[in-house]
């Protein structure tokens, strides 16, 4: 999930991490994701994510890079996906509130409902950003990198930030949950900036 501001980063930072995981190219280049991150249309994202289960432990380097990487770009969210690596891992900026990397998360109770204007590293086209309503309030179960169990409840930026990586990590991109004009604005502005819009499955 991206962040306000301007995405700019530390190339430096990234390509230290780099060595550590397989993941998306840190040079790949993209008009829609900044370097590092997958752009929408890329296959990883539109499917969903592999459960880690018991091998916790080997998500260590992974998280670190995605860690990186999200930083690098100014982001509050990203998952393993969006490196190009299909398992159902995400971290996030929010530390302060919850553990910044959780691993196969589950959404045991939502409630409320709060709009917010989201936007995504894998989709960085001016133009795209989007209120979206979602439930204001989650309940998640996660496994974190020291193989506890953790259940946290979010609320309002935290909750959308879970809300909107456990949808990558089930292969959704927060454009497949717009409607109406909002939705075809923003498909237009993605066609007018080369994206096959075709090629984004649709959420019922």
């Amino acid at each position: 999930m991206s962040g306000r501001g301007n995405a700019a980063g530390s190339d430096r930072v990234l390509a230290a991490s780099a060595h550590r995981v397989a993941a998306w190219e840190l040079s790949a280049d993209s008009p829609w994701a900044g370097a590092g991150v997958v752009p929408i249309c890329t296959p990883v994202l539109h499917g969903p994510c592999a459960p880690v289960g018991d091998a916790w432990a080997s998500m260590a380097d992974l998280a670190e890079h995605m860690i990186a990487v999200m930083k690098a770009r100014n982001g509050i969210g990203l998952a393993a996906n969006q490196v190009g690596v299909s398992v159902r891992v995400f971290v996030h900026a929010l530390s302060n509130a919850a553990p910044e990397v959780l691993i196969d998360p589950v959404v045991l109770h939502s409630d409320g409902t709060w709009a917010y204007s989201e936007g995504c590293l894998s989709v960085q086209i001016p133009g795209s950003r989007s209120p979206l309503v979602r439930p204001k309030v989650v309940r998640v179960r996660a496994t974190v990198l020291d193989g506890s169990v953790v259940e946290i409840e979010a609320d309002e930026l935290l909750s959308r930030v879970f809300q909107h990586e456990i949808d990558h990590l089930d292969g959704i991109e927060y454009v497949q949950r717009l409607t109406g004009c909002e939705r075809d604005r923003v498909y237009k502005v993605m066609r007018d900036a080369g994206v096959d819009v075709r090629y984004i499955p649709t959420v019922a």
